[in-house]
């Protein structure tokens, strides 16, 4: 996830705020805190998933998946309402490794519906059964995010097919050492969502985990043909996302 497309969803989350404040109410009403928290309840849930597939110089780098939900933070911010803001996925760090990587946003919403980005503590990503935790946890240079990275190995292979069959997400986080987890459901069938009289209406299909399977046999098979020791992953899981 690069810095602009961080900017970007800190705009997009804004601008919904605003926008159907303005349709849910009138004049300066439209952005008291009523208006806000109901704005945020239409909302609430799963706003945004899309392939997040990223190419360096030409070659395929990273198959994962963007996302934004709306939710409220009842462990550390009185049940105000929050945006969260991050990606999923198998990205290459040189020739012959890979990882599993996954970035967290966290951005308050105020009263007004402004947008104040803070960082997790800690976040972690659950996908079917299997919860990925971080082996490695670096800042990011765009407010509000943390980046994690985790080996790849049998474990967190299984989260990948999840992301292949579209099975429940959840990602978790807290903003203190030993805190209470805020938990987000991810839907990853949801594509976009619009705003039409007031309501929030959601866009939905199924293509995601096909075109991440797609990618996966892609990388991995690209890795394969400039390393024979390139991927320390089972070729029969490889050839199983090749295959869909």
């Amino acid at each position: 996830m690069n810095r602009q497309f961080s900017v970007a969803c800190h705009l997009w989350f804004t601008g919904v705020l605003a926008t159907l404040a303005v349709v849910l109410s009138s004049g300066a009403a439209a952005q008291s805190s009523g208006a806000i928290l109901q704005v945020a309840r239409a909302l609430e849930g799963t706003t945004y998933v899309v392939p997040m597939n990223q190419y360096r110089e030409g070659v395929l780098d990273t198959c994962g998946f963007e996302f934004k939900a709306m939710a409220f933070d009842t462990a550390y911010k009185r049940g105000a309402p929050i945006a969260i803001n991050g990606s999923f996925g198998l990205r290459k760090f040189g020739p012959k490794q890979v990882a599993v990587t996954y970035k967290v946003g966290i951005f308050n919403v105020s009263d007004a519906g402004g947008v104040q980005p803070e960082a997790p503590n800690y976040a972690w990503i659950k996908l079917g059964t299997v919860i990925v935790k971080p082996e490695q946890t670096m800042a990011s240079d765009t407010p509000g995010y943390k980046l994690y990275l985790s080996g790849l190995n049998a474990e967190t292979a299984a989260a990948l097919d999840a992301v292949v069959e579209q099975r429940p997400v959840l990602v978790g986080f807290n903003r203190i050492d030993g805190g209470l987890d805020v938990v987000v459901p991810i839907d990853l069938s949801v594509r976009d969502t619009m705003v039409s009289d007031g309501k929030a209406v959601r866009k939905r299909d199924d293509q995601l985990g096909r075109g991440f399977a797609q990618c996966l046999g892609e990388l991995l098979a690209g890795m394969r043909r400039r390393s024979r020791r390139a991927v320390a992953l089972p070729d029969k899981r490889w050839g199983h996302w090749r295959r869909r």
